[in-house]
């Protein structure tokens, strides 16, 4: 099986934030990496028009890969990718008018929609005992 963890790394470790719900946390990040893989496949199977756009990709699966603390990462991310609604809907937009294949649209789409769940979890109003 494919892992986005690297080896030894435990999820119900104390010092893990998500620990109290890691598979719903390790399938988004499963997810992420899974669809930059289809992302960055589409994009060489496209041609030298697609190039830069796989190379980029690639890059950054192997931050994601490479990154001790995964979820903070993640989250980090997130969070400076969609501060506001806006930002995710213009980024779709821009997307949609440069890679008009609907293959390659629809695994861009899918990324940003998981990072954008995220941000949104993220940034959202938390309740006084989550303060606490």
């Amino acid at each position: 099986m494919y892992s986005v963890f690297l080896a030894g790394y435990d999820l119900k470790t104390p010092d893990n934030p998500d620990s109290e719900d890691p598979k719903k946390k390790y399938g988004i990040q499963k997810n992420i990496e899974l669809v930059q893989v289809k992302v960055i496949k589409i994009a060489l199977r496209k041609g030298s028009k697609y190039d830069n756009l796989a190379k980029n990709y690639g890059d950054y699966l192997k931050k994601l890969q490479a990154e001790k603390n995964l979820n903070n990462y993640i989250k980090i991310l997130t969070v400076k990718m969609f501060f506001k609604k806006k930002a995710y809907t213009e980024r779709l937009e821009n997307y949609h008018k440069r890679y008009k294949d609907n293959d390659l649209y629809s695994n861009l789409k899918k990324l940003y929609k998981l990072y954008y769940q995220i941000a949104r979890k993220e940034n959202r109003k938390r309740s006084d005992e989550e303060i606490e």
